[in-house]
């Protein structure tokens, strides 16, 4: 790991390192960096240029850490692919983009990371309903956390990486960790996989042009979705029909 240290660092040394350390390299950068990372005082043509570059770097390392994530945007995040860990001390993110994020990632056709860490501002109000708004997930019972969360990919054929566990610490730090579907995590996988084909049922029945009878089928289908999730819910997961 490379680990650079100090009170500030410049906007020219951090561009510097963001050139010539390979990817497959840790970076931990403990010290401030100026909110106007992102925006250095060139040209319109050239700053694009150079913020094209430092969006695909600074988050591409095999490891990024960084004291100060406040430079950095949920486009960048979404930028990620393959990358062993981004680690953020202090980030401007609240539960919306939090929620978007986690939408991006379950329509991802490629493994973006195995852990990510946000530190979220003091003033972000931590509110459950927006981090899971329009997203089936399995909420797991801690009473240590704000909250803890497991989502699936919808494809997930191109992914190693099929779950997804967001957790929400007293301290307002995201944590996500992203994990195969083995033995030990199968049965969650299964629950939100039926949790999935119920929604989508649903969604089908809502349409006006389908007959009586095939309504009355998708129905008895639910049912029968629904008698599976409980019977297969043996560590009393939390989810809403």
């Amino acid at each position: 790991m490379l680990t650079f240290y100090g009170i500030e660092i410049s906007c020219e040394f951090l561009t510097e390192l963001m050139d010539k350390i390979p990817l497959d390299k840790k970076l931990k950068i403990d010290a401030h960096i100026p909110s106007d990372f992102r925006h250095p005082n060139v040209s319109v043509l050239s700053r694009i240029s150079l913020n094209t570059v430092r969006v695909f770097q600074a988050l591409k390392f095999s490891g990024s850490h960084y004291k100060n994530g406040r430079w950095i945007t949920l486009d960048d995040l979404k930028s990620v692919r393959n990358v062993h860990y981004v680690y953020l001390n202090s980030t401007i993110f609240n539960c919306n983009d939090i929620n978007q994020f986690l939408h991006y990632w379950t329509n991802c056709d490629e493994n973006m990371f195995e852990d990510m860490e946000l530190q979220l501002d003091d003033s972000v109000e931590i509110d459950v309903d927006v981090l899971k708004n329009e997203l089936i997930t399995l909420q797991v019972v801690d009473e240590t956390v704000e909250t803890c969360f497991y989502i699936k990919v919808k494809n997930h054929h191109n992914r190693r990486f099929v779950l997804c566990r967001l957790q929400i610490c007293k301290s307002k730090k995201a944590k996500f960790t992203v994990q195969e579907a083995d033995d030990q995590q199968a049965n969650k996988f299964e629950i939100l996989e039926l949790l999935e084909k119920k929604k989508n049922l649903e969604e089908k029945n809502e349409d006006s042009e389908i007959s009586e009878e095939s309504r009355r089928k998708i129905a008895m289908d639910i049912e029968e979705l629904m008698r599976l999730i409980i019977k297969k819910n043996k560590n009393r997961y939390t989810f809403e029909f």
